[in-house]
C-alpha cells in the first residue's frame, strides 16, 4: 500500500515533535511525535508503507510487522479525516 497526500494539506512540526496537519478546508489535526516519525519516514520512502515500516522497525528496534500495523492504523486515521488516500499505484508520493 502506498500513501498519497491529498492536495491542499499543509504540514508543520512543532519543537516538541508534535505533527500538525491542516486539511484543505482548514481544519487542524495534531499528532504525537511517533506519528511525526511515521509521516517523515513515509515521505522519505515515497509513500510506501512497507518500506517505511522496515525503516522505522530498524530505528525503533521493533518487529517490522508490528510497526507496519501501527503505520497502517495511523494512515487509516489520516485517511478518515481526508488528509491522505491510499493507492496500489504510485501517482503522487506523500
Amino acid at each position: 500500500m502506498d500513501v498519497v497526500i491529498e492536495t491542499g494539506v499543509t504540514v508543520a512540526v512543532a519543537d516538541d515533535g508534535v505533527l500538525c496537519l491542516v486539511s484543505p478546508d482548514g481544519a487542524p489535526y495534531f499528532y504525537t511525535p511517533a506519528a511525526t516519525a511515521m509521516w517523515i519516514v513515509l515521505r522519505r520512502n515515497f509513500g510506501s508503507v512497507r518500506d517505511a515500516a522496515t525503516t522505522l522497525a530498524q530505528a525503533w528496534e521493533a518487529d517490522s510487522s508490528a510497526v507496519r500495523l501501527l503505520i497502517e492504523q495511523q494512515v487509516g486515521d489520516w485517511q478518515e479525516v481526508g488528509l491522505v488516500s491510499t493507492s496500489t499505484v504510485r501517482s503522487r508520493p506523500i
